[in-house]
């Protein structure tokens, strides 16, 4: 299953790395000299020391629950990273953007596996997404082959990495757990009743009873656009008895507004045509 991943992802623009090769501190989650070099890419202007402040930001978020961590990093995400400097006389603010969601090719998209992370415990996650050196989507995997080891084993192991390497999912925007047939979805916050099927590649009925949801899921969320699309615009965050909840659209949320909003635009574009 690693092994399809990474090469349904390769396909899909992503560079792989195996994590056993990259050369960094296990005890930190980010790889700094790739979210180096694409902020000074996607970020005109920028300065190094402008930079830093922004890396410290985001390392350092000042909240003790990972969900409300989380929360704030994803306002950073969407927001963008507010820092304050000092223009000759004058005090300004330049706002660093982590992602460009406008031109997705502008991003570093890595694919890496078996990639170790020591906090309280040493582990070692099956797949992670990297968007510019941030981690942003983790995957684990079980041998469907194996009775003792389902899906909700997988489940079950990503919240024991949420208590044993917490910081890795400061910056999850959500997983995957899967066997190769039972394939689900779910933000750090879902129980294992709301992960849930990614069920359409195109917002279409696949229309059979036998199909791989596996793939489906691989390929109606993991385009490069549509990643980040469903991370800009499909996550929010509420609170619910004094609680954060993450949640994360079901495809068919998804699909349908995105349907809806097209039509919106062409009708407005037609209407444009018609003046």
């Amino acid at each position: 299953l690693e092994q399809v991943i990474i090469s349904e992802l390769q396909e899909k623009g992503y560079e792989y790395l195996y994590g056993p090769d990259i050369e960094r501190d296990y005890h930190e989650v980010l790889l700094k000299d790739y979210f180096e070099a694409a902020l000074l890419k996607i970020n005109p202007g920028i300065t190094m020391s402008i930079l830093e402040e922004a890396y410290k930001a985001i390392k350092n978020l000042g909240l003790l629950k990972l969900e409300e961590l989380n929360a704030a990093f994803h306002k950073y995400l969407i927001e963008g990273v507010p820092v304050p400097y000092r223009d000759g006389t004058e005090n300004k603010t330049y706002t660093v953007k982590l992602i460009d969601f406008e031109n997705s090719g502008a991003n570093d998209f890595k694919v890496i596996n078996q990639y170790t992370v020591i906090e309280y415990k040493n582990k070692r996650p099956d797949v992670l997404v990297f968007i510019n050196g941030i981690p942003m989507v983790l995957f684990e995997l079980k041998n469907m082959t194996n009775a003792d080891t389902t899906v909700e084993n997988a489940y079950k192991q990503v919240k024991n990495y949420q208590l044993d390497i917490p910081s890795l999912f400061h910056y999850n925007a959500f997983n995957v757990i899967s066997d190769g047939l039972d394939t689900r979805i779910g933000t750090i916050t879902s129980d294992f009743t709301r992960y849930m099927v990614w069920k359409s590649e195109n917002g279409e009925n696949p229309g059979t009873s036998d199909v791989n949801y596996f793939s489906v899921l691989l390929n109606g969320v993991f385009p490069k656009e549509r990643l980040l699309d469903l991370i800009q615009n499909f996550i929010l965050f509420k609170d619910s008895e004094g609680k954060t909840i993450k949640v994360l659209a079901g495809y068919h949320q998804y699909f349908a507004v995105r349907k809806a909003v097209d039509r919106t635009s062409k009708a407005l574009a037609e209407g444009s045509n018609k003046v």
